[in-house]
């Protein structure tokens, strides 16, 4: 956010803002810095200062009349719900808004890995000429592919956090904090990375460069480029995508068991299942399949009470079932 656009008041008020939303603690540091960001672009639109609900409602109108996507819309959205939630907060804004809700797609996940994309975009950080770059970016798409891990959880991981079955995780999205289990080949290369690759630069932090910590921002765009080598679609949250459907698919291919969605939701801490149960409905195909494959297990077809269909004269009808008479004597011809 440029705030040398932003009049000295609102300036402050913004950052008072990210101060409110961080100690509230339910927003990652990532999350804070785009709403704030958001803010100040509708600072322009409307005073953002005192809002008014037929203001806000007039901007979202000509947005949609312009074109926008209602998924961008619902951003800005957000960020004005905890914006008038701070105002009233911290000083006393006295009105109720009412604000407008967009209805988008129910999954608005556009690309989910393959296997072979993994598998390439792995490659793609093992191979780089750099080996202390091919050690760190290893470890870090293998916590990505392994644990789901968000970039800004990545970025606060200390050499502490390393256990020996996964890794502990400080969540940025207000959930429990909790240790994520790892494959071994994941725990492997981040071990291999600290023996022989870590810079000493932070006596804490497990991913350093020259200066010190790796910071967020600085994880998610290097190894965005380095994971576009493997597919031109990827980006770091795709990894926890591939992760979640491939728990919920198994592999038949493979032996792997598909796990339950609650084991699936709680290795992706999510702290709704609604959340988790957007990978259920992504590919219908794959879900009618599963679907029919239970079914047939649970009824066993043709052994639940197994009879013979010999065909019956049309004119008779089943048996049991011949036409009524409702009490009338009925004469048959001789």
């Amino acid at each position: 956010m440029r705030k040398r656009l932003l009049d000295p008041k609102l300036r402050h008020m913004v950052d008072e803002f990210q101060d409110w939303a961080l100690y509230d603690g339910r927003y990652s540091i990532s999350t804070i810095v785009r709403d704030a960001r958001k803010i100040a672009e509708l600072s322009s639109e409307f005073d953002v200062m005192n809002p008014k609900e037929e203001d806000i409602r007039a901007y979202f109108l000509q947005k949609l009349k312009s074109g926008a996507k209602r998924q961008t819309l619902n951003v800005a959205r957000k960020a004005l719900q905890k914006w008038i939630r701070f105002l009233q907060d911290r000083h006393s804004f006295p009105d109720e808004i009412n604000l407008p809700k967009f209805r988008t797609p129910r999954t608005v996940i556009d690309w989910i890995p393959t296997d072979d994309d993994v598998r390439r975009i792995i490659r793609a950080a093992d191979m780089q000429r750099n080996r202390h770059s091919a050690a760190r970016d290893g470890a870090i798409m293998r916590i990505l592919f392994s644990g789901a891990l968000r970039i800004g959880e990545v970025a606060r991981l200390n050499l502490d956090d390393v256990r020996e079955n996964g890794i502990f995780v400080h969540s940025e999205k207000g959930e429990a904090d909790a240790v994520v289990a790892l494959s071994d080949d994941a725990l492997d290369h981040i071990r291999r990375y600290i023996e022989l690759y870590r810079m000493p630069t932070d006596p804490k932090a497990l991913f350093t460069g020259p200066i010190g910590r790796l910071d967020a921002d600085y994880i998610r765009r290097h190894i965005s480029e380095i994971g576009k080598k493997g597919n031109p679609r990827f980006h770091p949250h795709a990894a926890r995508h591939w992760v979640a459907t491939a728990l919920l698919r198994g592999s038949d291919d493979l032996g792997i068991d598909r796990l339950d969605i609650r084991f699936v939701q709680t290795h992706l801490r999510h702290s709704s299942l609604a959340s988790t149960q957007v990978y259920t409905h992504i590919d219908p195909e794959m879900n009618a399949k599963l679907v029919r494959e239970r079914m047939n297990k649970f009824f066993l077809i043709g052994k639940i009470n197994p009879v013979s269909y010999e065909p019956v004269p049309a004119e008779t009808g089943p048996e049991g079932f011949e036409p009524p008479t409702y009490g009338l004597r009925v004469h048959r011809s001789t």
